[in-house]
C-alpha cells in the first residue's frame, strides 16, 4: 500500500470512527449511567481496560493521558463517582493508587464490542456473515496494535 493509499485508508476509518459516535449519540446509546461521557473519560477508561490486569496508577494514567497527575487524579474522582473504575491502594506501595476498571466499567468496555456488531449486521446486511467476521477481526487487531503502540511508548 502506497501513502496515498494509506492515507486514504486511516481517512476512511477516522471517518467511521466518528460517524459511529455520532450514530451512538443520536440513539441516546450512552451505557454508563451519565447524559453524555466526556472524550477524556472515554479514552480513560479504555486505558485502564487495556492497560494491566492489575491496574493502572494515576501516574502511568496521568503520562498516557498526557495531563498532570492533579487533572488525573480529579478525573479518576469523576469515574469512581459514576462507577466506570475503582481505586484501589496498591499492596506494594501504600502511597500508590491502582486504577482498576469496575463492574459496570467492565459492562461498558463489553458493550462497545457488541454495539459494534449490531451496527455492521444493520448497515451491511448484503455482506456475508464470513465477510463480516473478517472485517470485525481486522478492526480488533487493528485495535489493539493501536494499544500496544501506545502502550510500549508511553509506559517505561
Amino acid at each position: 500500500m502506497n501513502e496515498s493509499e494509506t492515507n486514504e485508508c486511516l481517512g476512511a476509518l477516522l471517518e467511521l470512527s466518528m460517524n459511529m459516535m455520532e450514530f451512538c449519540k443520536r440513539q441516546g446509546i450512552v451505557p454508563i449511567g451519565c447524559a453524555s461521557p466526556t472524550v477524556v473519560q472515554v479514552r480513560a477508561s479504555m486505558i485502564v481496560a487495556h492497560v494491566s490486569p492489575d491496574g493502572v496508577t494515576i501516574k502511568e494514567l496521568a503520562r498516557l493521558l498526557q495531563l498532570s497527575q492533579g487533572a488525573t487524579s480529579k478525573l479518576v474522582d469523576r469515574l469512581v463517582h459514576i462507577g466506570i473504575v475503582d481505586r484501589v491502594q496498591d499492596s506494594s506501595d501504600r502511597r500508590a493508587v491502582k486504577v482498576f476498571l469496575s463492574e459496570k466499567g467492565r459492562h461498558f468496555s463489553g458493550f462497545h464490542c457488541i454495539q459494534a456488531r449490531h451496527l455492521v449486521d444493520k448497515y451491511l446486511p448484503e455482506v456475508s456473515e464470513k465477510d463480516k467476521e473478517t472485517f470485525l477481526k481486522c478492526a480488533e487487531t487493528l485495535n489493539r496494535r493501536i494499544w500496544e503502540e501506545q502502550l510500549a511508548w508511553a509506559l517505561p
